[in-house]
């Protein structure tokens, strides 16, 4: 795969080179933007228990050592069950009963036993039952992540959905944990907040990204949505590549080959408001936190886009960006452009300098046109410290609003 330096931002289906499309095009790149964005949205996504039915036979189950053997099984120990007939007549194992709630315990591999409570001893099978049943699990002190995609630096690895252990409630005051995930190896850290009146969750791991809130209290006996609060701040998907320009092929390259890598992607940030300057001024001004870009070849993509009410007076929109940011680009409403939008991608090229590129458009009688588009070289930048991108009215005439409308943010590494 290669991507042109200037050319679309790579989710498949989606052309954001939006320069007169006509309405069917744009509907037909918006539905899948729209896909793209669910697969962002449903990785590493926190949920309450959401366990498949297990079915088993007689000839799953060993009375001699009490295990019942399912391929591909998804229990962990401390799953609450329950046992239903799957057909008639079938009894389950005894001495189990159908609709009382045993707990999984001794899982290994394809293998589970199950227990009259939470970490017992595993129950005696005197018998395999008699034909198909069914285990369903019940509502418990579990959360569930699903399924991601992470880059190790080498290798893109699908992170299979996860459970956490089973999560004790507090004995006394309420608590509020945490999960975490590590960003190379997908792999999620449940830390357990402090109890009280008034609890706070508790710090994020150094080296991983933040992923739910669980909030307990004395009386939760079983972990539902309404408990978790997503924390999500970056996700994982098709990213943007790092991108250097070939020095022969003129495309992107991340090895000096040709090859273009999938890096991980965080959205560092997204905004989605109506901040409003009628005169000179800033209209929308964005933080990137220090040391977002910590190596050489790491990127950023930040994208913002307004209005411009009025078909009378003209404005001047300045681009800017770095540490105490300077301009990188005009973009001039004329008294018929009633809209506005830039894409902005710095690569990190040393601690103080970086290379990129800014395209920028205006609306003029319902099309986007494109204003201007350049390469960039950055220097007298540090990236040790915070970086700001913000869009500023420097011309201004009469009393027509100049409004930013959606922007974001995101890193590739």
């Amino acid at each position: 795969m290669t991507v042109n330096p200037v050319g679309s931002y790579p989710l498949a289906g989606v052309d954001f080179s939006i320069a007169g499309q006509s309405g069917t095009i744009y509907k037909t790149n918006l539905d899948n933007a729209i896909l793209a964005g669910k697969r962002i949205h449903n990785a590493f996504a926190p949920h309450e228990l959401n366990q498949p039915l297990v079915a088993y036979d007689n000839t799953d189950v060993t009375p001699g050592t009490d295990i019942i053997t399912v391929v591909g099984h998804t229990l962990v120990n401390g799953m609450a069950v329950k046992n239903v007939n799957d057909q008639e007549p079938s009894d389950p194992p005894a001495p189990l009963v159908d609709a009382v709630t045993y707990y999984v315990v001794g899982v290994a591999g394809n293998d589970f036993q199950l227990a009259a409570t939470v970490g017992g001893a595993a129950i005696d099978l005197t018998d395999a039952g008699t034909g198909a049943n069914v285990l369903t699990p019940q509502p418990a002190m579990f959360v569930q992540l699903d399924a991601g995609f992470v880059w190790d630096g080498s290798t893109l690895t699908e992170k299979a959905l996860q459970t956490t252990a089973i999560i004790v409630k507090p004995s006394a005051n309420p608590r509020i944990d945490r999960i975490t995930v590590n960003p190379t190896t997908g792999v999620f850290t449940l830390t357990a907040g402090v109890e009280a009146g008034s609890p706070v969750p508790p710090a994020i791991p150094a080296g991983n990204f933040p992923n739910c809130q669980i909030a307990l209290t004395t009386a939760t006996t079983a972990i539902s949505n309404v408990e978790i609060t997503d924390e999500r701040a970056l996700w994982i998907s098709d990213a943007i590549p790092s991108i250097e320009k070939g020095a022969a092929s003129g495309v992107a390259t991340l090895d000096g080959s040709g090859n273009v890598v999938e890096p991980v992607l965080h959205i560092l940030t997204n905004s989605v408001d109506d901040s409003i300057q009628t005169d000179t001024g800033i209209i929308k001004s964005l933080t990137i936190p220090a040391n977002t870009l910590l190596a050489d070849g790491q990127m950023l993509r930040l994208m913002m886009a307004g209005t411009k009410s009025g078909t009378v007076e003209s404005k001047t929109v300045q681009i800017r960006f770095g540490t105490s940011p300077t301009l990188l680009d005009n973009i001039s409403l004329a008294t018929a452009a009633l809209g506005w939008s830039v894409e902005l991608v710095i690569i990190r090229k040393s601690a103080t300098t970086a290379r990129g590129y800014i395209r920028t458009y205006k609306n003029t009688s319902s099309v986007y046109t494109l204003n201007a588009a350049s390469g960039l070289a950055l220097s007298g930048l540090n990236f040790a410290t915070s970086q700001t991108f913000d869009a500023n009215v420097s011309v201004s005439s009469g009393t027509s609003n100049v409004t930013h409308v959606v922007s974001s943010i995101e890193v590739a590494k």
